[in-house]
């Protein structure tokens, strides 16, 4: 069971943060952001369900009829929104898809409570994912062209990967898409309209 997942998350970012990755203070921001987020988002045991935890698009198979998800070695018990929140950072990026996917998973029509909990979500998988994936860099810093040390944002770094300047499987690719959603949670902090959401999800 994953259970406090904003807690764990917290944890591994503090092993990053004292790690030679970083300088010092350089991940303050993202504590800053994560505990303002654990101030207003309850995480109950009782609410949890079971979750894949990883369902990003290389676990997911479709041939035009059936669709498998693959790869369960995250699967653990989580909050209800944990895979819609991955789905739809990289699936379901307009509104419309992202009712289809809530409205689906729940059997209701989203409400604006529920669109702020996944957005206030989305974000801690954002950073669920950077940390996760840095910490494998703690003990073996990459030697990397200065050039990749450039933080990406989502559409640049599927961009990247699409034109080749980033290579699928490599350590490079593994370390910008890290760097990557460290930033994207700082943008998602800064975006208009999550405070608005903090404060609904508060209010829930």
């Amino acid at each position: 069971m994953i259970g406090d997942y904003p807690g764990m998350i917290a944890a591994m970012l503090t092993r990053l943060s004292e790690s030679t990755l970083f300088v010092a203070g350089q991940l303050d921001a993202h504590a800053e952001g994560l505990a303002r987020i654990r101030a207003v988002l309850p995480w109950a045991s009782s609410s949890l369900v079971p979750c894949h935890n990883d369902p990003n698009p290389r676990n997911i198979l479709f041939d035009g009829e059936r669709l498998w998800l693959i790869d369960w070695e995250l699967a653990a018990q989580n909050d209800p929104l944990v895979d819609i929140a991955i789905l739809s950072a990289d699936l379901a990026e307009t509104r419309r898809l992202e009712d289809v996917l809530l409205e689906t998973a729940f059997g209701r029509t989203p409400d604006r409570f529920l669109h702020a909990r996944l957005r206030v979500v989305r974000l801690l998988t954002r950073l669920f994912y950077g940390c996760v994936v840095l910490d494998n860099f703690t003990h073996s810093p990459p030697s990397l062209p200065a050039a990749n040390n450039t933080a990406f944002t989502p559409a640049g770094f599927r961009a990247a990967v699409a034109d080749g300047q980033l290579i699928s499987g490599t350590q490079e690719v593994a370390y910008a898409f890290g760097r990557m959603s460290l930033t994207a949670f700082i943008d998602g902090l800064k975006a208009p309209g999550f405070a608005q959401a903090l404060e609904l999800v508060k209010q829930g």
